[in-house]
């Protein structure tokens, strides 16, 4: 059975053939052959042979991959996230990402649908952008910003409170 039975962090305890469990952060539990099940972030989590499925920072669907960096990941669609904070006094930060260069423009307006300013208006490079937009001049109240495309149109709202 080739367990090993470990009480601290780092330790084995093994309940199979092959298999670990421990019971600390990055200790393996493992329920079959070569299977690992850990139970702290970034541990290995698997109950079959050679089954990895990590509930840690990387993320696996049947390929052993690590350390998935997001910001190299190109988009497959246009996205425009919610702002944050939201509501917020005076700045915000507005997240867009783009699956390949094109001309883009970011726009705010009040709730009368009136343009308030223009953040962005140029040819923006594919993947993730976000932007810093500072209302210090502004009332307190509900606005809009718009992130458009040639071929699309995202809008959403944000509260601005003083």
């Amino acid at each position: 059975n080739d367990g090993n039975n470990g009480v601290g962090p780092g330790d084995n305890n093994g309940n199979g053939n092959d298999g670990n469990n421990g019971v600390g952060p990055g200790d393996n539990n493992g329920n079959g052959n070569d299977g690992n099940n850990g139970v702290g972030p970034g541990d290995n989590n698997g109950n079959g042979n050679d089954d990895d499925n990590d509930d840690g920072d990387s993320k696996t669907n049947g390929e052993n991959i690590t350390d998935v960096d997001d910001n190299n990941i190109l988009p497959s669609s246009i996205q425009l996230q919610q702002n944050y904070p939201n509501p917020f006094n005076p700045s915000t930060v507005i997240e867009f990402s783009i699956p390949n260069s094109q001309q883009v423009k970011l726009v705010v307006y009040n709730i009368l649908g009136m343009e308030i300013t223009t953040l962005i208006d140029s040819r923006i490079s594919a993947g993730k952008h976000s932007v810093v937009f500072n209302a210090g001049n502004l009332a307190s109240g509900v606005y809009l910003y718009s992130l458009q495309t040639k071929t699309n149109t995202i809008t959403k709202k944000f509260i601005l409170e003083k």
